[in-house]
């Protein structure tokens, strides 16, 4: 609302090119602000052919590309890791800064992808029981 008041502002006392610059941010505040409502809650499945975690835009990681799964504690938030047998066959299917992002997570210790078990309002031991079930169910 400070943007529209301040553009309103502008196209009365300050040079057009001001107002219009200050417009196309609302503009953009607003689109960002809708996209965040429309969008769907990050959902975890974990069932007998993998598991999906809606945030990873890649679709299910089938339990027999997956190699390890393990919890990290970071100062009280427990991140459930994935470590993948070939992460590249995956990886493929994000965009540039998401595969980027599962790079460098990977770098730091993480896996492949994560899960924060902590945000979703789940144990990351019932989440990792899962997936060993479905790991050597799947082998």
């Amino acid at each position: 609302m400070a943007i529209i008041g301040l553009s309103l502002w502008a196209m009365r006392y300050r040079p057009t090119w001001v107002a219009w610059i200050l417009y196309f941010a609302f503009l953009m505040c607003a689109s960002l602000f809708a996209q965040l409502l429309l969008q769907s809650p990050v959902r975890l499945i974990v069932d007998t052919d993998g598991i999906l975690d809606t945030g990873w835009e890649i679709g299910t990681v089938r339990w027999v590309d997956v190699d390890k799964v393990f919890v990290r504690d970071d100062a009280g938030t427990e991140v459930v890791c994935i470590l993948l047998l070939d992460s590249a066959r995956l990886n493929y299917r994000q965009g540039t800064v998401a595969r980027k992002l599962s790079e460098a997570m990977r770098v730091a210790g993480y896996g492949d992808f994560s899960v924060n078990a902590t945000r979703l309002g789940i144990r990351a031991d019932d989440i990792l029981k899962l997936a060993e079930r479905g790991m050597s169910a799947a082998r």
